[in-house]
């Protein structure tokens, strides 16, 4: 049970691992090139510039009609890489929302992953994405109680990926030991969970914080106990807190200095307490 924090670019790391080492890769990417924090906005707004490496600390969605091939050609490199050094039969779990899917899918299947599932985190709470189709004082008034399309917040999308297997499933998991779920939890595909709490989100200040059940559930899923599980999007470390929890091994990468001192000062809080449960 322990973790390794990396503040740096997550490319660069995933560059120098060893092929076929790693057991599982669960991460929440940016969902768009224009959907990244004021450090990147500083930067050239393109895949090449590095910038798109900021984590994924929240702005406001600027609609690009290309936006889905941008985030292929964003992601695409990490997925490479992760193809590469994941054990045959592994899992990469990534996070997405409903009409950036196109470019997550085509990144991973592109990098040579097999699509097995989509998953939805169902938001019992959450309200719908509603707007008016004009403001108060418009030049365009209309007058109706239609609104613009945006019923997303209730659920968020996650997509399961597998690299393929060596041999048959039973062939695969007696050499590598991956390629196989927890029969108790994989029951369906939509998992419902309130967001993150306050005390979740104490002393952090990334804006897409997950809930820690929601990520204990898919750590205990797709890896089983000892295992190795990277996430090259650290962001606030939750996934990392999940794998402390469930005896899970953890490498988080996180570029932002900012979620790296905090996902950092999180992570070795939750150690110690989870040390302390145990004794």
């Amino acid at each position: 049970m322990s973790f390794n924090l990396i503040h740096g670019d997550s490319l660069e790391w995933l560059k120098q691992s060893k092929d076929n080492s790693i057991d599982a890769i669960i991460t929440d990417p940016p969902y768009g090139l224009h959907h990244l924090d004021r450090e990147f906005d500083t930067l050239q707004n393109t895949p090449d510039s590095g910038g798109a490496r900021i984590g994924s600390k929240g702005g406001g969605m600027k609609w690009d009609a290309n936006q889905n091939k941008n985030l292929t050609q964003f992601l695409l490199p990490f997925f490479k890489e992760s193809f590469r050094i994941l054990k045959p039969g592994s899992f990469c779990v990534v996070f997405s929302q409903g009409r950036l899917l196109l470019g997550v899918l085509s990144a991973l299947e592109e990098a040579g992953f097999e699509i097995r599932e989509q998953f939805f985190w169902k938001k019992p709470s959450a309200l719908p994405n509603q707007q008016k189709p004009n403001r108060k004082n418009s030049k365009h008034p209309v007058s109706t109680d239609r609104v613009i399309l945006g019923p997303g917040k209730h659920v968020e999308p996650f997509v399961v990926a597998q690299k393929p297997r060596d041999g048959t499933y039973a062939e695969n998991w007696n050499k590598w030991g991956t390629g196989l779920v927890d029969p108790k939890e994989a029951t369906s595909t939509v998992w419902e969970y309130p967001s993150a709490s306050k005390k979740e989100k104490q002393g952090l200040t990334h804006v897409t914080i997950k809930p820690l059940a929601l990520m204990r559930r898919i750590v205990r899923v797709f890896s089983k106990p000892k295992d190795v599980v990277v996430d090259p999007f650290s962001g606030s470390g939750t996934t990392g807190v999940a794998c402390l929890h469930e005896g899970r091994e953890y490498v988080g990468i996180e570029l932002s200095h900012e979620f790296y001192l905090e996902s950092l000062t999180r992570l070795t809080k939750s150690q110690q307490r989870i040390i302390n449960e145990l004794h």
